[in-house]
């Protein structure tokens, strides 16, 4: 992995134009070799691994690299300086490193008023926003310092570190609980029920918390407890009681002004969960009016996490939309498609073609859900995507192709699907997949797909077989082999 080229890839407008200010700040000239190197990396595709014609460009007569990779290690740390003087004072935590980066300065310096003024802000600006790691380092470096000049007691910062020390262990006990729990979530994409085992140590951590009386109205106690309990309900798929909860806790942070710049994020993180909560609960109108409140709390602080949670926001609309009314949810995609921050990302437009794909197919508009299909193959996302979801993908085309009638390439990809994915079909987990293509081998090999009394019982048997497990597909297959057919269930 190119670093240098991955960090100016990230760079924004702005933050392309703080360097290039900070590159200037002490000479500038058009021959610049440093900014000349930033300029043609930028424009370098991001596919394009090839440097040669940049190394000739700045090196035209040169053979040795070494002065090029030298360059470009000066040039990696200048943008980093350029980004931590552009950020240091962005953020309530980049404020406190600021100021502790000032007191180690004038440390060195051997300026004790100095040094001692800037770690009183930062442990000022800590208590502010209760970061007890941050103020367990603080409170180290007062105690180093009284003994090092002397000019105030040990003790008074022994004592501080000590009441910090307790409320840090509370809360790192529920931070090791919660690690456990993610971890295990991270593991089962479908959010299966978390071991007994781990959800008793969670519960255990939270009712110990909550039993004290200092943690009652802590912030920082609250956002914690709500991460705890909110993962542990959504592990459980308890999406009724994780609503109920959700709801009562956002109202109770909306009503005592928890809510701020340097918690934005947890509210966002609220509203998501009201948002997706309240659309698999089936409150669908209800759910939009969220998904609107969240769209504006988006647009606060100058968009802080706008980028982060625009595919939320618009793959949450269209599962609502989906339901209520399909073709304002192609609309949605179709908005979704042309945002910069969705198109910039490696794999979110890609799901964006699979949504178009499901939207079209559930209008029956096959021919433009098959253009979908084509272009999501032909996107960087695919050959990401496990082979189990691959499948699903095949065979979503496979049933395109026969709604257009286009028997001929049907069978071919069934047959090219057999054959690339023998050993994946023996499991146990696709033998309803395989029975369908199967099927439907047979269907247009026998019966041309017609609808003769033979089709519908062979359609009829795959549809009441039971499986013992049952991966989830794009397409309903029963569904659709139902409604093609105009059986009966």
């Amino acid at each position: 992995m190119d670093i240098l080229k991955n960090t100016i890839d990230l760079l924004d407008k702005e933050e392309i134009i703080n360097y290039k200010l900070y590159a200037n700040r002490t000479q500038s000239n058009n021959n610049r070799k440093d900014v000349l190197l930033f300029d043609l990396l930028k424009k370098l595709p991001e596919s394009n691994n090839d440097e040669g014609k940049v190394f000739q460009k700045i090196y035209p007569h040169a053979q040795d690299k070494n002065n090029y990779y030298r360059l470009k290690n000066r040039l990696l740390v200048e943008i980093n300086k350029s980004l931590v003087q552009f950020y240091c004072y962005d953020s309530d935590s980049h404020d406190i490193y600021s100021e502790l980066s000032l007191y180690k300065i004038f440390l060195k310096k051997n300026n004790f008023e100095l040094a001692n003024y800037h770690l009183s802000r930062a442990e000022k600006k800590a208590l502010i926003i209760q970061d007890f790691s941050m103020l367990d380092l603080i409170y180290t470096e007062q105690i180093n310092l009284s003994i090092q000049f002397g000019e105030s007691a040990p003790i008074i910062f022994i004592k501080k570190r000590e009441q910090n020390q307790s409320k840090l262990i509370e809360i790192r006990a529920l931070d090791d609980s919660l690690a456990t729990i993610i971890y295990e979530l991270k593991r089962n994409q479908n959010f299966s029920k978390t071991k007994n085992q781990t959800s008793q140590i969670l519960k255990k951590a939270i009712l110990n918390l909550n039993s004290k009386k200092e943690f009652q109205n802590n912030l920082v106690f609250k956002t914690k407890l709500f991460n705890a309990i909110s993962r542990l309900l959504l592990s459980q798929q308890d999406y009724v009681s994780l609503e109920s909860y959700t709801l009562t806790t956002y109202q109770e942070f909306i009503h005592k002004k928890y809510f701020s710049k340097a918690n934005h994020e947890i509210k966002l993180q609220m509203l998501a969960y009201l948002c997706n909560t309240l659309f698999v609960n089936k409150k669908h109108i209800l759910s939009l009016e969220y998904i609107e409140q969240l769209h504006l709390a988006m647009k606060e602080f100058k968009n802080l996490f706008y980028d982060n949670y625009v595919f939320f926001y618009y793959n949450t609309l269209v599962n609502n939309y989906s339901v209520i009314d399909p073709d304002k949810a192609i609309d949605v995609l179709n908005e979704a498609k042309e945002n910069k921050a969705i198109t910039s990302h490696p794999t979110h437009l890609g799901y964006i073609y699979l949504n178009l794909a499901g939207a079209y197919f559930d209008l029956k508009q096959h021919k433009i859900a098959l253009k979908n299909i084509i272009k999501l193959y032909n996107h960087k996302l695919f050959n990401t995507i496990d082979t189990s979801f691959k499948i699903k993908i095949h065979i979503t085309e496979i049933i395109l192709r026969i709604e257009t009638t286009d028997y001929d390439y049907a069978l071919k990809l069934i047959e090219s699907l057999i054959k690339l994915n023998k050993t994946t079909f023996l499991s146990k987990a696709y033998k309803r997949d395989f029975d369908f293509i199967s099927l439907l081998q047979v269907l247009i090999k026998k019966y041309d797909f017609d609808k003769s009394k033979e089709t519908k019982a062979l359609i009829n048997t795959f549809c009441h077989k039971t499986y013992p497990q049952m991966s989830s597909s794009i397409v309903d297959y029963n569904e659709w082999l139902i409604e093609k057919f105009n059986l009966s269930t």
